[in-house]
């Protein structure tokens, strides 16, 4: 997370050193989360919840969605309360301002930009 933070942190400052940063949204995204318990190696196997960044001049900061329980797991990994194509519909009508496509129609939108 250091080096990811770090050269988003540099991509930043040169954005804003070019009056860029206002027209730029940068999303994170990971395919996996990981498990809450430990594995045999002393590590997470993958799970199914992840987090998610949005970075750019017209993010609204903060902490979107619930913080995930430890103590009730579906099948050992943490419950997701936030879907991913839910930011997607957001960026969709609210950065790109084009309509929602039907696929995206039933997620309900997250108001962070």
């Amino acid at each position: 997370l250091k080096q990811l933070s770090d050269n988003l942190l540099e991509f930043r400052n040169t954005l804003k050193e070019h009056g860029k940063w206002e027209d730029t949204l940068v999303l994170t995204y990971s395919e996996f989360g990981r498990r809450v318990k430990e594995n045999a190696s002393k590590g997470c196997d993958h799970g199914q919840a992840s987090v998610h960044f949005a970075l750019g001049g017209g993010v609204k900061g903060g902490f979107y969605g619930k913080y995930p329980s430890l103590s009730e797991l579906d099948h050992g990994d943490l419950k997701y309360n936030l879907d991913f194509k839910s930011i997607y519909r957001s960026v969709v009508q609210d950065w790109w301002k084009v309509p929602v496509p039907s696929r995206l129609s039933g997620y309900k939108k997250v108001d962070f930009l």
